[in-house]
């Protein structure tokens, strides 16, 4: 699975352009398979960075859980 900037913006109570600097810096990996499409970011690469400090644990805790169920709860509809 993989999510959009703004996805993980919103669960991570951040703004869009503070997770684009985080990948921009090379903290945080994702994809641009185009720029009319933006950047993906894998869960793989959320989990990566979350774990590469303590700060980022603290603020992404859940994460992946959250974008999962949101995901979980659309699919129902």
């Amino acid at each position: 699975k993989s999510y959009s900037v703004k996805e993980v913006a919103e669960q991570a109570g951040v703004s869009e352009e503070t997770v684009r600097r985080w990948i921009r810096s090379g903290r945080l990996e994702a994809s641009q398979p185009s720029r009319k499409q933006g950047n993906s970011i894998t869960e793989e690469s959320l989990a990566k960075f979350a774990s590469s400090s303590l700060a980022n644990a603290t603020r992404l805790t859940g994460l992946i859980g959250a974008l999962q169920s949101s995901f979980l709860q659309l699919d129902c509809r």
